[in-house]
């Protein structure tokens, strides 16, 4: 099974906003010209989505694109520590090579 940390990041964002504004799977996949499998896929983070569809979600939730994405770069791995903790590691090294 393949699985996009970014995309389910944001698939995670769409679920949110999607019933934050009380619609079902079904009534946003029509709204947004997606299958439902595909809308399912996208919120499971299985699926890739191109930035063009992300801006018509951001569009239709009145919300600024970059407000699908985490905040905060260790954000993507937080379900993996060892995996946040090499990035944190490696981030050190080359702040301190740049000083």
């Amino acid at each position: 099974m393949n699985e996009y940390l970014v995309s389910k990041a944001v698939g995670q964002k769409i679920t949110y906003y999607r019933k934050l504004h009380g619609l079902s799977l079904s009534e946003l996949s029509k709204i947004v010209n997606v299958s439902q499998q595909q809308q399912s896929r996208y919120e499971r983070g299985l699926n890739r989505i191109k930035v063009d569809k992300l801006f018509i979600y951001a569009q239709f939730f009145n919300i600024d694109i970059i407000d699908f994405f985490p905040k905060e770069y260790s954000d993507f791995f937080e379900v993996d520590p060892i995996i946040n903790n090499s990035i944190n590691s490696s981030k050190r090294r080359f702040i301190w090579r740049m000083r």
